[in-house]
């Protein structure tokens, strides 16, 4: 027992610390568990107190309480993961988004048109989907929201084939199974994302600690715990693209992004980085794999899907109120929202929307261009604001793509200005208008790719933008 003393003495701060702040901060949680602002104000507790905590870990005086402190938030946050995740599993009978999801795969497991909606109408009348249980009984029929039948049932599959590759086997089980293994799933790439995090960021200064440190980051934004609760798959897209941006100088880059695609079409706009970028190698491997994809959807479903997806896209049949929703936090969504009480029309609010994204994609081409000189990784990363802003249907909860932007600059040897300026503000938006903490984030990269690079200093430090 005697031996045992030095240890117990020699972590007793650490345990101290954590502890505290368990207590302190599960207090402030209850206390704005219904406070929206609440909420924000214990998101930027958390931020600042884990970034100066781990960067305090190599002062002596500090150092144990600077651990008790991170590992305090991580546990805290680790249960709260855990909490959300029960509870996605409990709350069955949500139909956002993963019965979505599990209702287009049953036309691939059906062998049914994914692209007509009519399918929807002969799966329903043959399999009686979804059901209602009590006792391991049937009980009755489902009664879907007007929503449901709009955006998915009168529009059949929402993405491109190749989707169906991880769609059709998630519904191969029965419904409740299929939804708790999933949850189960996300629950666990949440932290093979941080692992992998902790590998692409850091060096020299890895460890356990600045892991601890990337797991709070990404516990701490909210569009996580919508992803948990909405059982959604931007944890497993956010998996491939940081391999892609691991591997940026590789041409298997390419695969990890074209692989990045069935999840979601939204990375495909990364491509442009490696096009304006002349990366012709990655460029095939990611042209080849999404072939390749495409080949073996087509021959495990037939060639009538992809020229149905061709001939008579999903976004034909989609209705307007998807680009009007709060969730939609997209330059569409931003403009239906604010302009259509002005009396202008879809038609001139789309023409808007077409010519300000060419813009913004053409601007941030240039600034990519002159970035890609000084820092390739710093180039890459301006595509991922961009491609939040101006793809369709970018919903709130996509906000956790921006994790690798927010991890770059947190652990730059010089990190710390780079907090106030751009993180603070950034994720004091997150909650609220989405779309501005994508803006902020956008705006610094062209300022720097297209007004900074030409002055000698400014190149020096963007040079210096290195990882610790």
């Amino acid at each position: 027992m005697r031996n045992h003393f030095p240890f117990i003495k020699q972590h007793s701060k650490t345990a101290g610390a954590a502890l505290v702040v368990i207590f302190l901060l599960s207090a402030l949680m209850l206390l704005f568990r219904e406070d929206n602002d609440g909420r924000v104000f214990i998101s930027i507790i958390i931020l600042i107190s884990a970034f100066y905590s781990y960067h305090n870990l190599k002062k002596d005086s500090s150092k144990q309480y600077s651990k008790g402190i991170l590992i305090g938030l991580s546990i805290l946050l680790f249960m709260t993961i855990i909490k959300f995740t029960i509870g996605a599993i409990i709350n069955s009978k949500e139909q956002y988004d993963f019965m979505c999801f599990y209702m287009q795969g049953q036309l691939g497991v059906h062998n049914m048109n994914f692209y007509d909606p009519g399918s929807f109408q002969i799966l329903l009348a043959k399999i009686n989907y979804p059901l209602s249980f009590e006792q391991n009984k049937t009980i009755g029929h489902f009664v879907f929201h007007e929503g449901i039948k709009n955006e998915i049932l009168n529009v059949g599959l929402l993405s491109p084939p190749i989707t169906m590759l991880f769609f059709a086997p998630l519904a191969s089980f029965d419904y409740q199974s299929s939804r708790n293994v999933f949850s189960v799933l996300v629950a666990i790439f949440i932290i093979l994302n941080a692992v992998l995090a902790n590998i692409v960021f850091l060096k020299k200064e890895r460890s356990i600690f600045s892991f601890l440190l990337i797991f709070i980051i990404i516990a701490v934004i909210p569009g996580t715990y919508n992803t948990i609760y909405l059982v959604q798959t931007n944890f497993f897209l956010l998996f491939f693209l940081m391999l892609s941006f691991y591997k940026i100088d590789k041409p298997i880059s390419g695969f990890y992004l074209a692989l990045s695609v069935i999840f979601k079409p939204i990375s495909g706009i990364l491509l442009l980085y490696f096009i304006i970028n002349k990366k012709w190698k990655t460029v095939t491997w990611f042209s080849v794999s999404i072939v390749i994809l495409l080949l073996i959807t087509c021959f495990l479903w037939g060639f009538d899907n992809l020229a149905s997806y061709i001939i008579s896209p999903p976004t034909q049949r989609l209705p307007h109120s998807i680009y009007t929703q709060v969730v939609n936090q997209s330059l569409i969504g931003l403009l239906n929202r604010n302009l259509e009480i002005y009396g202008l029309s879809d038609s001139a609010i789309s023409f808007l929307y077409f010519s300000l994204s060419g813009i913004m994609i053409l601007i941030t081409l240039l600034a990519s261009k002159n970035l890609q000189k000084v820092n390739p990784q710093f180039s890459f990363l301006s595509f991922i604001p961009l491609m939040l802003l101006i793809y369709p249907s970018s919903l709130i909860h996509y906000m956790v793509y921006l994790i690798p932007v927010f991890l770059y600059f947190i652990f730059l040897k010089n990190g710390g200005k780079y907090l106030w300026i751009i993180l603070v503000p950034a994720f004091i938006f997150l909650s609220s208008e989405t779309f501005f903490s994508y803006l902020i984030i956008w705006m610094m990269f062209l300022y720097a790719g297209l007004f900074r690079t030409k002055n000698d200093k400014f190149l020096d430090k963007l040079s210096d933008l290195s990882l610790e």
